[in-house]
């Protein structure tokens, strides 16, 4: 019994490690997700927008856009992931219309800490910023940003 089982538990394993999909390449994830960065130090920044503890500002560079932000007082939620949903979405819907929104929305990543921090937007028009903690299963912060003029 036990020989049979030293046998077959390692080509199990090996036919499941064979069965898994490929891990994707950098070429395969959304612009918006490929990590952090610093946009061009001549960069055009807007102005600030605030709303439920979030600081936002655009950041427009030669060819991409950015977002800085920056979360103000004390009580950060756990496991927070920051989204960029194009568009305006109506702040006043209830928490499962926000959550599902979500499913439209770029993931940017981990939001900040206690620092600023930059995300590639996928596109320069206008759209909202939404707060989502993945430990309570819920929007957070829903901050618009309009398009940039000039």
């Amino acid at each position: 019994m036990w020989s049979l089982l030293a046998i077959v538990l390692p080509l199990l394993y090996v036919a499941t490690l064979r069965a898994r999909p490929p891990r994707p390449s950098p070429g395969d994830v959304p612009v918006a997700t490929r990590g952090h960065g610093s946009p061009p130090a001549n960069a055009a920044r807007g102005a600030w927008h605030e709303a439920d503890g979030t600081r936002a500002r655009r950041i427009s560079g030669p060819t991409e856009a950015w977002l800085e932000i920056e979360l103000r007082g004390a009580g950060r939620p756990p496991d927070l992931l920051a989204y960029w949903i194009e568009g305006p979405v109506d702040r006043r819907a209830g928490a499962d219309e926000l959550t599902a929104s979500l499913a439209e929305a770029w993931l940017l990543g981990e939001a900040p800490g206690d620092d600023l921090r930059h995300y590639r937007l996928p596109s320069a028009g206008e759209g909202t910023l939404l707060l989502y903690s993945l430990a309570h299963r819920e929007i957070r912060a829903a901050l618009y940003l309009p398009a940039e003029e000039g």
